[in-house]
This record gives structure tokens, C-alpha cells and sequence, in this order.
């Protein structure tokens, strides 16, 4: 199956990707995120969720996301989504005991009932409380009504992400260094000629 941001009806891999997992009903579907692209992988775990609650969620590259100055949350993004939520650095792989436990037991567990909400238009939420049926398959349905409809489901999906990604995630505090500061006004366009002229002219000075 190829690699998918979502579910969409309007991409043809996406769309067979949907078609293969509705027919085969697996036991548990695991999305894996890249943290470098944590804020838009998680539509597509947002969007599991709702079509198949047994879903597991692996974020991988967490080092390289560390490095680039981000505190992940993990604890965090597993209350939220309400499905276990593991972690993968660049090379080294995940716990795979856990993950093989984790699998087993959502297997053998009824998730037929949704943790985490995405905070839809009132017009949808009216539909889906109207409507029996699995969530995700009314959703579809909705989406399928019109394009006003569908755009408007999507970019709740994604304001949820965006949230989500803010509540898992924290900025490193950076320490400047007086190194550093002192850098930044050497070689700052206006004030390094004038420096560089008193340098010239304490050493000047200081010779003669």
C-alpha cells in the first residue's frame, strides 16, 4: 500500500488505501508520524482515529526533532488522542515489546467509543448526531455531499492538528552566549565598521 497523508476520496492512493482497510476491517491499524512533520502527520492519525479507533500511533525521529530545538510531549499526545503513543529515534528503533503488548491488548479490547473529538461546524456536528453509523463513515458521507463540505471538515481536521501539536510540543529555551552576543554586533551591518574603526583606534593609540 502506498504511504498517505489522509483519506481523501479525491487522491486515488488515498482513496485505495481507505477501500483496502474498510474491507479487510484489521484489528489495529498503526499510523506512524515523522516528527520533523509532526503537525501534518497528525491529520492522518486524527483521521484513523475516527474511521477505525483502534488505532496505535508511532512518532519517529524524535532525536532529529530534539535537534532541531523541540521538546516532545508524548505523555501528552496520548491523553489527548486516547490511543498509545510511542517513540522512535533516527536508528535505534522502539521499544518493540511494549509496542507488541500494546497491540495485543487493543486487539483484544473494545474501542468502539472515540476519546478525542475534532470540533467540527455545527452543520456536521447536527449530521453526525442525526445519522447512525460509524463516525468516520458519516463523515465521508458529508464529504462526499459537496466540496463546501468537505473543505470545511478538513480544515477543522487540521486546526486540530495545529492544536494538538501545540499541546505536545515545547520550544527549547536557547542560551545566548556572550560569544554570541558579541557576534551578532561585530558582524551586524551597521555597527561593525564603526567598531572596527575604535578597535583600529585604540590599538593606534596604544602603538604610537
Amino acid at each position: 500500500l502506498p504511504g498517505v497523508y489522509g483519506f481523501s476520496p479525491t487522491s486515488r492512493e488515498e482513496s485505495k488505501v481507505m477501500d483496502y482497510l474498510s474491507d479487510s476491517q484489521p484489528d489495529v491499524i498503526i499510523v506512524v508520524i515523522d516528527a520533523l512533520h509532526m503537525e501534518r502527520n497528525l491529520y492522518l492519525a486524527i483521521e484513523a482515529i475516527e474511521h477505525f479507533q483502534r488505532v496505535i500511533v508511532v512518532v519517529s525521529k524524535t532525536d532529529h526533532f530534539g535537534q532541531q530545538g523541540y521538546f516532545f510531549k508524548r505523555e501528552v499526545l496520548e491523553q489527548n488522542l486516547g490511543v498509545p503513543v510511542f517513540t522512535s529515534a533516527s536508528g535505534q528503533g522502539f521499544a518493540t515489546n511494549e509496542l507488541m503488548k500494546a497491540i495485543v491488548e487493543m486487539a483484544e479490547q473494545d474501542h468502539s467509543s472515540l476519546c478525542f473529538y475534532v470540533d467540527y461546524p455545527e452543520s456536521t456536528r447536527t449530521k453526525l448526531a442525526g445519522n447512525r453509523g460509524t463516525r468516520g463513515k458519516i463523515l465521508k458521507q458529508i464529504e462526499a455531499e459537496n466540496e463546501d463540505s468537505q473543505l470545511e471538515i478538513i480544515q477543522s481536521r487540521y486546526n486540530a492538528a495545529a492544536q494538538l501539536f501545540k499541546r505536545c510540543t515545547r520550544k527549547k529555551e536557547v542560551k545566548v552566549s556572550w560569544q554570541d552576543k558579541l557576534d551578532s554586533y561585530v558582524l551586524h551591518p551597521l555597527f561593525a565598521v564603526p567598531l572596527m574603526g575604535v578597535v583600529f583606534g585604540i590599538l593606534f593609540f596604544l602603538t604610537f
